[in-house]
């Protein structure tokens, strides 16, 4: 296992949990004609972020605030929902509901 924890220095180490220890092993095992690295760089590619924006990320959280608006649902259900789905506060959430046709 030291061989894997070196050459994963290399790499991000989060890469275990997110396979890279599975295809390790895989590998070790003859169970895979693609390298263990490779297999880990791929990933890895698959993986990567693209940050929005702010004007995006508040277009995007007014587009849910209005959807959540139009809901037949009680008022506090509404601020609940908006909650869970972008994880940002009750304030947040009328303020994109009255300026949320400045984001977009």
């Amino acid at each position: 296992m030291p061989v894997l924890i070196t050459a994963l220095s290399l790499h991000d180490k989060s890469c275990l949990d997110k396979g890279g220890l599975h295809d390790y092993l895989q590998w070790r095992a003859g169970l895979s004609a693609t390298h263990w690295e490779n297999l880990l760089e791929t990933r890895l590619r698959r993986q990567t972020v693209t940050t929005k924006t702010r004007a995006e990320r508040l277009a995007e959280e007014a587009n849910i605030a209005r959807e959540i608006d139009a809901m037949n649902v009680p008022v506090l259900e509404k601020e609940r929902l908006f909650r869970e789905r972008t994880g940002k506060s009750i304030g947040a959430y009328y303020r994109r509901l009255k300026n949320g046709h400045l984001a977009n």
